[in-house]
């Protein structure tokens, strides 16, 4: 093994322990102590680059997603590039009218799936990447604050259950309403509204591993991509990676904590 392998090494095994972090292990309900897992399979959600590594039904009812404590971000219209303003800045475009936002919650209520209750949980492996590298395979990344979670919706054509050979976490999808703070690249107004996979519906709990718990009043990077869920919600783009902001570090998916400062810097190409 030589140097460069042991830093790969050390970079997955960052990963992982930040998986575990997000995603744990919930507790087996009582009354559904017997029963086995449901099925393994996969649907890639993540670029080309990625490689799912497992897809695990357990029979389980787990609790939504929850975040790691830390302070929400200050109010403000968003920056483009630079440091994280610490005073109100000028949006990058007109702030949205609320006739021109996508609601959170669909239309009507998602079917349920029949029983037993099951937490459907998605873990992604990928290429080791870096910010530069991640930064070149998005169409905008911006940071904000979640204001709003919608309620878990199919990520179907016609928005009903996928047959049984396509449920996994990525056939799943919540819309996050987002106070841009900061456009670290592309184009963003001071409030957007993306998806991320996963959610609740009924009392099936689907989750992916890569991606940092969304909540409420929390910081996030969010890597854009620019495709919606189905084309019957076309003011939504999809977040294809979030990574947590604590105070004044991101938490990056392979090089650790960095400041943000630096990040913003090395995603926006700004040398």
């Amino acid at each position: 093994m030589n140097e460069d392998d042991s830093e790969i090494f050390a970079r997955f095994a960052r990963r992982f322990r930040a998986i575990d972090a997000e995603v744990g292990e919930p507790p087996i309900a009582p009354w559904r102590a017997d029963r086995t897992p449901s099925r393994l399979g996969f649907r890639g959600f993540l670029p080309a680059t990625a490689v799912v590594v497992l897809v695990v039904a357990l029979a389980v009812l787990s609790p939504p997603f929850a975040g790691r404590d830390g302070p929400p971000s200050s109010a403000g219209g968003p920056t483009v590039g630079g440091v994280v303003p610490t005073s109100p800045a000028p949006p990058a475009s007109p702030v949205p009218t609320a006739s021109d936002l996508v609601p959170l919650d669909p239309m009507t209520p998602p079917e349920e799936l029949a029983g037993p209750c099951l937490n459907h949980t998605t873990v992604f492996d990928r290429a080791v990447t870096t910010v530069e590298q991640d930064a070149a395979k998005s169409s905008t990344i911006v940071i904000g604050t979640i204001t709003g979670i919608g309620k878990a919706q199919w990520n179907t054509a016609d928005g009903r259950p996928p047959g049984l050979s396509g449920i996994e976490a990525s056939r799943v999808f919540r819309l996050l309403r987002v106070d841009v703070e900061t456009v670290v690249l592309g184009k963003a107004s001071a409030v957007e509204t993306f998806w991320i996979p996963g959610g609740m519906i009924g009392c099936h709990y689907f989750t992916t591993g890569d991606f940092a718990a969304a909540q409420v009043g929390r910081r996030y990077v969010f890597f854009l991509d620019g495709s919606p869920p189905r084309k019957s919600i076309a003011g939504a783009i999809a977040a294809w990676q979030t990574w947590s902001i604590e105070g004044l570090s991101v938490a990056t998916s392979f090089e650790g904590d960095l400041p943000l400062e630096i990040f913003i810097k090395r995603a926006s190409g700004d040398r």
